[in-house]
């Protein structure tokens, strides 16, 4: 087991787990929680660790299977577009000139060979704030998407018609709970 450093999650204020090896944080396999202590069947826990370490859960209770399966290259991603520098050496750490993350090792190698997303080569430079019932929203003219906050450059968003679809459920969701507490009574 080694210990490797969690990407832009923290675990009960862990920055680490304890995996097989680096490659398992992008194995479709990975089932993250924290190891709370030793656990019986049918009693519960008997004993709870002190400082409890994150770990990968299917290994911890089943194994790892076999064969292992291969790193998904999507789960590596650091942004919809990534791009780095060019560079005649290969470097083993580099940051992306999209988002800024700093990435290595097998991340970096695999990262690289990936296509962008649809719609990520735009840079939403006139992007425009506009008024949606009692809500705001930004529009891109020149790719047609639309995002609740300003979207940062190549940040994908999502289509009018997906994006209002899903504005007008979470609307509706707020009206019907409005609706349960005027008639429970408890919204009066």
């Amino acid at each position: 087991m080694v210990k490797v450093k969690l990407p832009d999650v923290h675990w009960s204020g862990k920055d680490f787990a304890l995996l097989r090896e680096e490659a398992c944080l992008y194995r479709p396999c990975l089932h993250l929680d924290v190891n709370k202590g030793s656990y019986t069947k049918g009693r519960g826990y008997t004993h709870y660790y002190d400082d409890p370490d994150v770990v990968c859960m299917h290994n911890h209770l089943h194994g790892c299977p076999h064969p292992i399966p291969e790193p998904v290259a999507e789960k590596m991603r650091c942004c919809p577009a990534p791009t780095f520098a060019k560079s005649r050496s290969n470097p083993r750490r580099q940051r992306c000139k999209t988002c800024g993350a700093w990435l290595n090792g097998l991340r970096l190698e695999l990262v690289k060979t990936l296509e962008h997303h649809p719609h990520s080569k735009c840079s939403h430079a006139k992007v425009r704030e506009r008024e949606w019932a009692l809500d705001k929203a930004w529009w891109c003219p020149d790719c047609d998407l639309w995002w609740d906050a300003k979207p940062s450059q190549c940040q994908v968003g999502e289509t009018l018609e997906v994006w209002r679809d899903r504005k007008n459920a979470e609307f509706d969701a707020k009206l019907s709970k409005k609706r349960k507490e005027i008639g429970d009574g408890t919204g009066i």
